[in-house]
């Protein structure tokens, strides 16, 4: 999930947030070997998430 909003509502349900697009982008280039996987990416035109998409 990415927003600062995001962190101030959930609590621990096993999800991943990031403040930005620019965060979430580094964490998975360092963190996340994805590999055989389905990624689906839904969001807005104004969060910029085809900068992710990149480094799937």
């Amino acid at each position: 999930l990415i927003g600062e909003q995001f962190k101030s509502v959930l609590t621990d349900e096993g999800f991943i947030v990031f403040n930005d697009v620019d965060e979430a982008k580094h964490w998975i280039q360092s963190s996340c070997p994805i590999k055989n996987a389905s990624i689906l990416i839904k969001g807005s035109r104004k969060m910029e998430l085809e900068k992710v998409t990149g480094v799937l």
